[in-house]
């Protein structure tokens, strides 16, 4: 039996959400770093894009990977494609947990 992390053929950067709340009255929200080359595995859920309800283009897939501090939100970059988290399933296999997120592509 192959062990699963042989399957992960790509690294992402995992962005959160941050608000600064500091005591200045433009208090804003940006993405900041979490972690740095995460192993994984996409797979895209169809040859096409469809048109989101902002009216942006976008790309739906499913990536693989067994980091377990992401959230939905977060932003995830792999070079330079950018997604969203819109969701997490995770499977105990074992030896390993195989986390299952669901990306759509962002501009």
């Amino acid at each position: 039996m192959i062990p699963i992390p042989n399957f992960f053929d790509s690294e992402v950067d995992v962005y959160r959400l941050y608000a600064d709340t500091d005591e200045s009255p433009s208090d804003t929200e940006d993405f900041i770093l979490i972690e740095e080359n995460v192993v994984c595995s996409f797979q895209a859920l169809s040859d096409s894009y469809y048109q989101d309800s902002t009216g942006a283009s976008t790309k739906d897939y499913t990536m693989f990977t067994q980091e377990p501090n992401i959230v939905e939100g977060d932003k995830i970059v792999a070079e330079d494609l950018k997604f969203i988290v819109k969701g997490i399933k995770s499977y105990d296999l074992r030896k390993y947990t195989l986390r299952e997120i669901s990306i759509s592509s962002i501009q």
